[in-house]
């Protein structure tokens, strides 16, 4: 379960990767006060993200610790 999670947040980052080039190419484009009402929502989708990729992180450690203690006895039996 925790790979299929990883691989649903991984194609969300590249997402936002690529909607933050793009609002960098139009802010280079066009200079107006909208470029600074479009540089905080993308300051709030990067404080957002960056707690989803450390809750992978929590659930990736544990899984594969549960896989390490799981294979010993599997090995014995």
């Amino acid at each position: 379960m925790p790979f299929i999670i990883t691989q649903q947040v991984q194609p969300a980052f590249i997402i936002v990767v690529q909607q933050s080039q793009q609002a960098w190419i139009m802010s280079q484009q066009a200079l107006s006060p909208l470029v600074q009402v479009m540089q905080q929502p993308f300051s709030i989708i990067s404080h957002l993200h960056m707690p989803i990729i450390r809750l992978q992180q929590q659930t990736i450690i544990p899984f594969i610790i549960m896989q390490q203690v799981h294979m010993p006895p599997a090995i014995m039996v």
